[in-house]
């Protein structure tokens, strides 16, 4: 499940109850329904399904558990342990934001420059009108 479909889930939790009880009871009627198939009755193909599904209660404690807070837990465990890594090794946190730094001004830089030469047109009047001063390799337009 996406983290937007989790957090839908943790604002919205009656649905997600609602959705849930009805997929436990839909496996619990498939498996009447296979006892069935079986040849036993009723009663017994009702018993056999509680039996082989198991506790509902666990099966909707864990789903539930899983769909809302179990991403949300693992994500400030590791955001914790992220920043005590970086106080223990501060020389190599200072080197990596560095880089990471130097990276994203390299690129907006780039970016910068490309975006006034080669994205924009040229801000003359008649744009039309400029001619080349040099022949264009042929092979190119091939």
């Amino acid at each position: 499940m996406s983290i937007f479909g989790k957090l839908w889930n943790s604002i919205f939790s009656r649905n997600l109850i609602s959705e849930i009880q009805q997929e436990i009871e839909t496996h619990v009627a498939l498996l009447e329904e296979e006892g069935r198939a079986k040849g036993l009755g009723t009663q017994d193909a009702q018993t056999l399904a509680r039996q082989r599904f198991g506790s509902a209660g666990n099966h909707f404690e864990y789903t539930r558990d899983v769909s809302l807070s179990s991403w949300l837990d693992d994500l400030a465990h590791d955001v914790r342990f992220a920043l005590r890594q970086m106080r223990k090794n501060l020389g190599f946190t200072v080197v990596a934001v560095s880089v990471i730094g130097l990276g994203i001004g390299s690129v907006t830089t780039i970016f910068s420059l490309v975006n006034a030469v080669l994205i924009h047109s040229l801000p003359y009047d008649d744009p039309h009108r400029l001619v080349y001063l040099w022949t264009p390799n042929p092979y190119l337009d091939r």
